[in-house]
């Protein structure tokens, strides 16, 4: 159960690394994306797998890299199997938390597989004081890879659902199907020689580029990604910083454009 638990933490960590999921192929890909002479944004790999945390730490809090006495953070709770069952949006004053604005809910099968996630957000006008406004369901291949997740908003009823297909065993393409049912966009993953995360491209349904990402690693160790819209143009930096035992405990997400709706933040990340 122990190795159960650990690999659950390992993805969820990959997750808020990575965004989304992993395919094995070469770089040569990147050769087809529009071409950035920024020195500020150029593309930087190795060889080294992916390092994860040495001392299998757990995340507990989310917060502002600055603030003054009231400030918005995250916070995350584990049940007695050590996997992750709880996140809230909260507000602070100093170290109190004053108010939850929202939390989400994890549940998990017997293969500890995670199978439902439901999202709470604060209303005042009902009797618990949060109205679910999504959940999502997580349905699993008989090999154990996710196939499909579908998400429901209870409020107005309708649903949408994403299909992830692979490719030599990882995560090659993710398809996005709107409350129509129809697609309506799709996400493809590529990876470097030893297996990590080095390119998301976002398409509209008609196989149009919107948008992609480039992770960059030094030492193994994802340090930033920069968004490109479909010419080319950075329009976005995130830059990671990691502790002796491989844990993020800094992200620092800058606007590159000034017509993005986007502001700049930084997140800082404190473990058990």
């Amino acid at each position: 159960m122990k190795k159960r638990t650990e690999h659950i933490w390992t993805i969820f960590v990959c997750i808020l690394l990575f965004t989304n999921g992993m395919v094995s192929c070469d770089s040569s890909d990147l050769d087809k994306l529009p071409v950035n002479d920024n020195p500020e944004v150029t593309f930087v790999n190795d060889e080294v797998p992916q390092r994860l945390s040495l001392n299998n730490a757990r995340l507990k809090r989310i917060v502002p890299g600055s603030f003054d006495s009231v400030y918005s953070g995250k916070i995350y709770e584990y049940n007695n199997e050590g996997q992750l069952s709880r996140i809230s949006g909260c507000m602070y004053n100093g170290t109190t938390v004053t108010d939850t604005t929202e939390y989400n809910i994890y549940q998990y099968d017997q293969e500890d597989r995670l199978i439902l996630t439901s999202n709470f957000t604060a209303n005042k006008n009902v009797p618990a004081g949060f109205i679910n406004l999504q959940t999502q369901v997580y349905i699993y291949s008989k090999e154990g890879k996710m196939e499909k997740s579908i998400t429901y908003y209870p409020v107005i009823s309708q649903s949408e659902y994403d299909v992830y297909k692979y490719k030599n065993n990882m995560l090659d393409r993710k398809e996005h199907y709107g409350t129509s049912g129809a697609l309506e966009s799709y996400t493809t993953y590529t990876y470097d020689k030893v297996g990590k995360l080095i390119l998301e491209r976002y398409y509209a349904a008609n196989n149009q580029l919107i948008n992609y990402i480039q992770y960059s690693f030094i030492d193994g160790l994802n340090t930033r990604s920069v968004t490109f819209s479909s010419t080319g143009e950075a329009i976005r930096k995130v830059i990671n910083t990691y502790d002796s035992n491989y844990n993020l405990i800094r992200s620092e997400s800058k606007e590159l454009v000034s017509y993005s709706s986007l502001a700049d933040f930084t997140a800082q990340y404190e473990y058990e």
